[in-house]
């Protein structure tokens, strides 16, 4: 039986304050548009391992749909400031046994990225990989240079930008796209990364953007379109190699 996400409350700390998914006190709570909080580091992985539903209510979720709980953070951080009575707080990354979270190797993927150093998303990235129970930890070098070269890349990210756009406007001609919006931008983002997390056979652009059409098309699904073909065989074109 596989462990499930969900851990015990700590009594010792107010029930708003507890992360459902980790059950541990939040440091970045952020609230989805149904009012349910969840600590940010926690829901986007929930996220990034492929679901698409709220682990609360399994109403449609996206990142797009997260914002700051910015009253709960201020409580957070006053309640952080008042003695405890010899009460310790484990942090959230003592949520998980130390086997489950292996320090990953940040100087093999620098230096496979070819950098001096790595940002601060490069790393929250690689630290998302590592603490995935759905990447093979033979994988996950692989996938978290993958994925560090989605935030290097800005050409290739516009062009999947772009063929999720397409994907919503089939009768726009990819060229005349000129506006995307951001909630499309980070739901583009989301399955792209979810694909590379869940299908390391797949090595080549096309193939990695053709899966994440279909997966953008399970959150924002139309009818077909007869411009369907014509859309494709660009597509083949634009990520020839």
């Amino acid at each position: 039986m596989s462990k499930s996400v969900f851990f015990e409350f700590n009594a010792d700390v107010p029930t708003a304050f507890l992360c459902p998914l980790t059950r541990t006190l939040m440091q970045r709570p952020v609230i989805d548009l149904e009012g349910n909080t969840f600590e940010q580091a926690a829901i986007e992985q929930w996220l990034l391992a492929g679901n698409t539903v709220s682990p609360i209510t399994r109403s449609p979720l996206r990142s797009s749909d997260l914002i700051i709980n910015r009253a709960l953070c201020n409580a957070i951080e006053e309640y952080n400031l008042e003695p405890k009575s010899g009460i310790e707080t484990p942090p959230l990354a003592a949520a998980l046994p130390a086997a489950e979270s292996p320090l990953p190797p940040y100087e093999l993927i620098r230096c496979k990225l070819e950098v001096a150093s790595l940002t601060d998303k490069q790393r929250m990235l690689i630290e998302n990989v590592y603490s995935n129970d759905g990447i093979h930890a033979d994988h996950r070098p692989m996938v978290a240079v993958a994925q560090c070269r989605w935030t290097m890349d800005g050409g290739f990210r516009s062009n999947v930008y772009g063929e999720m756009a397409q994907y919503l406007h089939p009768q726009v001609p990819f060229d005349q796209l000129n506006v995307i919006e951001q909630s499309v931008k980070v739901d583009a983002e989301q399955v792209y990364l979810w694909v590379l997390a869940t299908k390391p056979h797949l090595r080549s652009k096309l193939d990695i953007v053709n899966a994440a059409v279909r997966r953008f098309d399970e959150l924002y699904h139309r009818p077909p379109s007869v411009f369907d073909s014509k859309i494709a065989d660009d597509r083949k074109m634009r990520f020839a190699q």
